[in-house]
């Protein structure tokens, strides 16, 4: 089975391309492109990086709990502090270093969350979005739910083989999803997809734990929609359980693509129809 939503890496096609009925034109792309771009230059300068905010909080931890652990030493502070004192003192600075950091991105944050240029970028990255949604012919109404990309590597034997997006699995794209003639259909801001209704399997569910690296709701994820979920952050990813396999053949050949919990319920009243439940001992 091939994975819709895989990146092959070092090639020109991937497993969506046949599935793609429209694309935005050229002129649209380049317009997209240069705000993407002017977006991301302008969070890079106006917000601290991830890694640097929940970095910096992990060592401030980590050297606040070595700290804690010789105060209450077996063999007293004050022998811990004489036969191993440079722990200490290491662990001191580094808790300051690392306090003194995580606070600067937390004032940094705010800072640019608040900043005047960012909200004119935001509000025409938003009309941006509206207007190729718009041109795709992508409905109003359509809901939109989360689907897991990832990237795979073509072995010796052409066959595609898991790859990881840096430390994470899976990156979650949000697409907007609806029914079009006799077509599921998912789309992005750059083009739609569509996959016929008489090929679709299944659902499986996957009673795992699933990490990625945003949360693309506009509701928070302690809200009441979301909280059934137990969705949590930890280490600045989001994790939830259990994600969905959703089964599907075309022209003899299988794929599959992976949702979210959260999104389960809306893909399937979007869809219309009953999508019978695949027995996980099988594959």
């Amino acid at each position: 089975m091939k994975n819709l939503f895989a990146i092959i890496k070092d090639s020109t096609i991937n497993n969506y391309d046949d599935f793609i009925i429209r694309k935005i034109s050229q002129e649209s792309e380049e317009k997209f492109n240069s705000i993407c771009e002017e977006t991301n230059n302008l969070v890079h300068k106006k917000l601290s990086p991830n890694w640097l905010t929940y970095g910096s909080l992990i060592v401030a931890m980590l050297a606040f709990l070595i700290m804690f652990k010789m105060l209450i030493a077996e063999d007293g502070f004050l022998h811990a502090l004489e036969t191993r004192g440079f722990i200490f003192y290491i662990s001191c600075a580094l808790f300051v270093i690392g306090a003194i950091v995580f606070v600067c991105c937390i004032r940094k944050n705010k800072k640019g969350d608040k900043d005047p240029e960012m909200a004119d970028c935001s509000n025409r990255l938003t009309k941006t979005f509206s207007e190729l949604y718009f041109e795709l012919e992508v409905p109003e109404t359509a809901p939109s739910i989360d689907v897991m990309l990832t990237i795979t590597k073509l072995n010796k034997n052409g066959e595609q083989k898991f790859k990881k997006f840096s430390i994470l699995p899976y990156v979650n794209q949000e697409v907007r999803v609806f029914v079009e003639k006799d077509s599921l259909c998912l789309a992005d801001c750059t083009s739609v997809l569509a996959i016929p209704l008489s090929g679709l399997k299944g659902i499986k569910k996957i009673n795992k734990l699933i990490q990625f690296p945003r949360w693309n709701k506009t509701m928070g994820i302690k809200s009441p929609e979301f909280k059934p979920y137990k969705i949590y952050v930890s280490n600045g990813y989001i994790w939830c359980k259990p994600y969905y396999e959703i089964d599907f053949e075309v022209n003899g050949e299988e794929y599959y693509f992976y949702i979210a919990c959260y999104d389960k319920d809306r893909f399937v009243k979007t869809l219309g129809m009953e999508l019978p439940e695949i027995d996980t001992s099988k594959k």
